[in-house]
């Protein structure tokens, strides 16, 4: 109300509580900013179960945590409607698990969208796209429903708290000296034509060099397939691909950049948190 000054109440709605990129960010942040002016409440609107990492975030003074994670739908909108924020941030966009629907029918006076999403929802009831003069340059071109925000600092940054794995794994030992291997661990979507072109040429501008990818899923060999096919359309031999297996958990997976001499991005659709996890490890980009 004007002429009124209170802690506002911010919820802010996920549900990737577990080992997931968003989950790491959003700790990091909290776990960095112990002494906060506003009242934040975390809500998890998906229970992982034995995946959950929703007590490394209960123990931490600055959030409280709510877990909706039971029930249908109309449930969760009155559960999270009952906690009455001033302002609602949407973490998850269009990915698994969203709460779109929620958003749509309006949890608060303002709702955000950030961090999990890099793209406009186009919802008419989000009111607001947090984010920084790099994900929106200007003039902005991206076609949007949101109004724009841009923080006056990077809109995340990786700073692995305590309780993740990554704050203790030690950084790898540089390999034994021959053929530089390049490397990415991106999702294969993210591989797009131009990409592999690129990689194919660089290889073929470097004698003895290889591309180490993570595989696909043992499961799913036909996409495997598929992407060796797209590999050879664009001049890149996949038999110059070293595929690495997917990791049996988070340590492990780190360790796996120190098969990797230089990690490339791709583009259009850039990596976030592999560029984040390649540098931490020691790896150049």
């Amino acid at each position: 109300q004007p002429g009124t000054k209170r802690p506002l109440t911010v919820a802010w709605i996920t549900a990737d509580l577990a080992y997931h990129p968003v989950s790491r960010f959003l700790l990091g942040f909290f776990a960095a900013s112990p002494q906060l002016e506003h009242r934040h409440l975390l809500v998890d609107t998906c229970d992982h179960l034995v995946e959950s990492n929703r007590c490394q975030f209960e123990g931490l003074t600055n959030l409280q945590v709510h877990n909706i994670g039971h029930g249908e739908w109309p449930a969760k909108l009155a559960a999270i409607r009952a906690l009455q924020a001033d302002v609602a941030i949407d973490l998850s966009g269009w990915t698994g698990g969203h709460f779109m629907r929620g958003f749509l029918a309006r949890l608060a006076p303002v709702q955000m969208s950030y961090l999990g999403y890099f793209a406009s929802t186009g919802l008419p009831t989000m009111d607001v796209w947090l984010g920084d003069d790099q994900l929106f340059p200007t003039p902005m071109q991206e076609w949007h429903t949101e109004s724009i925000h841009r923080l006056q600092r990077c809109f995340i940054a990786w700073q692995p708290p305590a309780q993740l794995p990554e704050a203790t794994v030690d950084v790898a030992e540089a390999r034994p000296a021959g053929g530089i291997r390049f490397g990415s661990f991106n999702h294969n979507r993210k591989l797009s034509d131009a990409t592999l072109r690129l990689w194919g040429d660089l290889l073929g501008s470097l004698p003895g060099s290889s591309l180490v990818l993570k595989a696909s899923h043992r499961d799913d060999a036909a996409t495997q397939e598929l992407l060796c096919r797209r590999m050879r359309r664009q001049g890149l031999d996949p038999e110059r691909v070293i595929w690495l297996p997917r990791a049996d958990g988070p340590l492990e997976h780190l360790r796996q950049y120190g098969l990797v001499d230089v990690a490339l991005d791709c583009f259009p659709n850039g990596g976030c948190t592999t560029t984040c996890e390649a540098l931490w490890m020691g790896t150049p980009v």
